[in-house]
């Protein structure tokens, strides 16, 4: 007889879909989840399933007894063969089946079912996704533009969301009407509370229960049990969710922590969310409170901080929580880890419950409004003196509040060192650099505010400093013309701030310190003699005198001065000017949107500024650095006789930058776009240094996208230029620009549609090496880009004015090599290699086409009857690259037909043609190797196509 435990009979969820489907929608609508459910329904199915066996296995048993009571009497009490109800019923027999590793956050996508399951999971995802997709389809009749109005409607999106990846998505396109959302932990357990613009609040309860997470969303409401996640990821990842809503505007977000007898040790995992659902989003939240704790008190707000939208938060708040243990010590904050963000310094109120939690005055400076429980005579002190050596000073005021009342004697016992007190006034006055600071006291509040000398005009130094500025004048010029105005006020001269860039200085004017590491470049010398050179000495003086116009990379060419030379004799020291400036531009900086990995983002009108920002000090080149112009699509330099340009383009319209030294012997820097011009005049460094630099800083732009990439020299001006002024381009910036890649090696850039290059030859004529490309090929992403164009300089005047030494000897009869090419091979998926142009090397010279065989499609300048057979021989098929290649040359001259035939005759080069060459083209040889490979040469006037496959029988 079998045992009827092995062939259990169907149970009714199992044959009869309808009770299933009515099982399954009863447990949805208790808010289970996909695999709780299924759970359940399995659960239900073994324990009834087995029960039955059961009974029928015991009726089996009483008959056997009766047989055997008949044969041999009562059967033993030791019998142990009935099967155990208990058992049955045991958590073992219906373990879940919950996989090892689940994304917190995102419903599983995949549900993999098990044989011996008696509903297939994959049934239930089914059936909650169309169950979800009625509520969905409810809640959209409801709320036509998806705004929920209703916080028991934001309820329901909780459930909905951890349903299927599908239902997530949905959950989180709703707009949801929160004003507040406050984080409170508790004892073994998480609330989050949340209150709409009618102040009406909901608060979801999280805690463990026994091998699951139990959920409460509202009060009274019967707890949803998930048992994929903790208690405490559940909490964060519906928090998180809240904070990924669509046009979310918080008033207040609050980060709570319950009084009770110890601290809870269960991590919190909202820093893990954020980093891993917000990415690139920013929440807007106007004010932000936060209680600090012993343990880690200072990660997750750095997190949550970064978060924040910039200038939306403009309140912050801080307090600690008290732990009962007295002995434990009471949290301390590091400021400096906040003030690295821009949400932090645009922050205008801060408000500190616990003065033990620390004051950092010199990262307060920027705060309008400062709310304290209490300050005592030595914190007054440690203030006033902080604010008076800072680097950074109050410059907008800040008025501070206190709970307690201030002990004015206190304070000034303390202050009597640090500057002149006003007894009547209650005010202390003491001067801070260029800056006078006063203190004004009340019983409640203390004002300061930062009082700048002025000058003659009214104008305060601050502000005059600001409005050069403004007018982007370099921080040395701007502390040359303050100084000026300085001493014109002294000796009764009356003068304004409006002088032009690039003033004269007058005689009695000290000159700034030019920086240590910069290298001033020389004048030009006196005209050259009218008469060409006309010997071998005259040749060499004439290229010294241009070598002494090149520039060359240092160390530290790039980098801004860090430390400035101090003048006694100077009233304003210009580091105090640079630190002006350095606070101005950060300011700017950090006023603009940034994402997950602090990239602030801006338009192409903003390059201007932020080549203007990164020249002022090491912080605002690195805060510059960390810009992305992902709308520039085209960027070119362009190197002239006496000038660079840099071209930027985006969809909309172009900018050029010109490099030059003006007539006044001024580094120039000039921005021209349509109806707009402003120009930057420096000391030092060269303008050829200026261009290198501000170049590479363009090339390094993170999530810089570029169509197109140029680097090219500018025709020589034949007309107007005498025949002994002419000359090579001077492209020593360009071996700056190879070196400043090679030394940071920055970050891979994207070109997808063309990059153009332009050689000069005047390495062969001077004997020198050429300049080494590769650091520029390797900082290039393969697999995007598409067209490689390459030039020749034409320096066809150059060697007809002779100018040169030795000039015929190198030039008369060689063209640009292949060697100095090959770099830019390494791209064997680009389509395009273009060799259109007189100067550089043509097939027949050098040449050799089996380095270039991976470019479909190959433009030369000119193409002869043997290249075309040597085209056939050697762009050959190497592990199934390309198959097919097209030759165009670019003169107007054509093939001839019979010159071909010729020439393959004389070559004897195996094969047929399909028709005789005098028939003219197009003609069309194939030839077979040993190998298996059939070459087919297509020829017409101007292109040749090689195909290269295998042979067929049709060959």
């Amino acid at each position: 007889m079998s045992d009827p435990l092995e062939t259990p009979p169907s149970h009714p969820l199992q044959t009869d879909q309808q009770k299933l489907e009515d099982f399954l929608r009863d447990l949805y609508r208790k808010n289970y989840s996909v695999r709780h459910a299924h759970f359940e329904v399995c659960r239900i199915i073994k324990i009834e399933t087995n029960t039955i066996q059961l009974e029928e296995a015991r009726m089996a048993e009483r008959l056997e007894s009766t047989r055997r009571l008949k044969r041999e009497g009562p059967p033993s009490d030791t019998d142990e063969s009935a099967p155990d109800a208990k058992k049955a019923c045991s958590s073992e027999s219906v373990h879940r089946r919950i996989p090892e590793e689940i994304d917190f956050y995102d419903p599983e996508k995949e549900y993999k079912d098990v044989e011996d399951e008696q509903v297939d999971i994959n049934f239930v995802k089914e059936f909650f996704q169309k169950e979800a997709e009625k509520e969905f389809l409810e809640l959209n009749r409801k709320y036509g533009d998806r705004k929920i109005e209703q916080l028991e409607d934001v309820l329901k999106l909780f459930h909905l969301r951890r349903l299927t990846p599908k239902c997530c998505a949905s959950a989180e396109k709703y707009v949801l009407p929160i004003k507040s959302l406050k984080w409170i932990t508790g004892d073994s357990n998480i609330k989050i509370q949340i209150t709409d613009y009618q102040n009406n609040t909901v608060e979801i309860k999280y805690w463990p229960g026994e091998d699951c997470s139990l959920a409460e969303y509202g009060i009274g409401n019967p707890p949803v049990t998930v048992d994929t996640v903790e208690f405490n990821q559940l909490a964060a990842a519906d928090f998180v969710f809240i904070l990924k809503g669509p046009n979310l505007r918080l008033q207040l977000m609050e980060f709570d922590i319950e009084p009770f007898d110890k601290l809870p040790t269960f991590e919190c995992f909202i820093e893990n969310f954020l980093n891993q659902e917000l990415r690139k989003q920013q929440v807007h939240v106007a004010k932000l409170a936060y209680k600090f704790s012993s343990s880690a008190p200072d990660i997750t707000y750095r997190t949550i901080q970064q978060y924040l939208a910039p200038k939306v938060l403009t309140y912050l708040k801080f307090s600690v929580w008290k732990d009962p243990d007295e002995s434990v010590e009471s949290p301390r904050i590091d400021y400096s880890d906040f003030v690295e963000f821009v949400q932090w310094k645009q922050a205008t109120h801060l408000e500190i419950q616990e003065t033990n939690l620390g004051l950092d005055w010199q990262h307060f400076y920027h705060f309008e409004v400062i709310s304290l429980e209490s300050l005592d005579p030595e914190d007054v002190e440690n203030m006033c003196q902080t604010f008076k050596e800072a680097r950074y000073q109050p410059t907008k005021g800040i008025t501070i509040n206190v709970e307690r009342k201030l002990d004015f004697e206190g304070i000034k016992s303390k202050l009597e060192g640090i500057g002149n007190i006003d007894d009547s006034e209650k005010s202390i006055e003491f001067l801070s650099g260029d800056k006078k600071m006063i203190v004004k006291f009340e019983d409640f509040y203390i004002m300061l505010k930062m009082d700048w000398k002025t000058l003659p005009s009214g104008q305060t130094y601050g502000d005059f400093i600001e409005n050069l500025f403004n007018e982007r004048v370099p921080f040395r010029e701007a502390h040359r013309r303050l100084l000026q105005e300085i001493d014109n006020s002294l000796q009764g001269q009356s003068s304004t701030s409006s002088q032009r860039s690039g003033m004269k200085r007058p005689m009695d004017a000290s000159e700034e310190p030019k920086p240590s590491k910069t290298v001033r470049q020389e004048q030009p010398e006196a005209p050259i003699p009218e008469e060409p050179p006309g010997n071998l000495n005259e040749r060499q003086r004439f290229v010294q005198r241009w070598k002494r116009e090149r520039v060359e990379y240092y160390p530290g060419i790039y980098d801004p001065q860090n430390e400035l030379p101090e003048k006694t004799d100077h009233i304003i020291q210009i580091e105090q000017v640079r630190d002006y400036y350095e606070e101005l531009a950060q300011a700017m900086m950090d006023g603009y949107p940034r994402d997950q990995n602090a990239f602030g983002f801006g338009s192409k009108r903003d390059v201007w500024d932020l080549l203007f920002f990164r020249m002022i000090s090491p912080r605002c080149c690195a805060s510059a650095e960390k810009f992305a112009i992902k709308s520039i699509t085209r960027l070119k330099i362009v190197i002239f006789l006496d000038k660079v340009e840099i071209k930027i383009q985006d969809d909309d319209r172009k900018m050029l930058i010109e490099y030059r030294r003006n007539e006044r012997g001024k580094e120039e820097v000039k921005k021209r776009r349509i109806g707009e011009e402003q120009i930057i005049e420096y000391d030092t460094p060269s303008y050829k240094i200026l261009a290198a630099c501000d170049f590479y800083f363009l090339l390094r732009m993170p999530l810089l996208k570029l169509e197109r990439l140029g680097i090219k020299m500018y025709d020589m001006p034949t007309p107007t230029l005498p025949r002994r002024h002419r000359r090579y381009v001077d492209i020593s910036l360009l071996r700056i620009i190879i070196r400043l890649i090679a030394e940071k090696k920055p970050s891979p850039l994207r070109v997808e549609e063309k990059l153009t290059y332009m050689f000069t030859r005047e390495f062969l004529v001077l004997n020198e090496d050429p300049i080494q490309v590769d650091p520029l090929i390797n900082m290039l992403e393969c697999g995007y880009l598409k067209t490689i164009k390459l030039r020749v300089w034409d320096d066809s005047e150059v060697y007809l004015a002779n100018n040169y030494p030795n000039m015929t000897h190198f030039l008369a009869n060689s063209r640009f090599s292949i060697d100095y090419l090959r770099p830019f091979f390494i791209w064997k998926n680009t389509e395009t290699l273009n060799l259109r142009g007189c100067f550089i090397f043509t097939p027949n010279d050098n040449f050799e086409w089996k380095f270039v065989y991976f470019f479909q499609k190959i433009i030369v300048y000119e193409l002869s009857a043997d290249d075309v057979w040597d085209a056939q021989q050697n762009l050959q098929l190497e592990e199934n690259e390309h198959q097919r290649y097209t030759v165009i040359c670019d003169e107007e001259e054509e093939l001839i037909p019979d010159e071909i035939g010729r020439t393959r005759g004389a070559r004897r080069i195996p094969g047929n043609f399909d028709k005789h060459t005098s028939l003219g083209f197009p003609l069309k040889h194939t030839r077979r190797d040993r190998n298996g490979m059939t070459y087919v040469l297509k020829m017409g006037k101007n292109e040749i196509n090689v195909t290269v496959r295998p042979t067929t029988d049709s060959d």
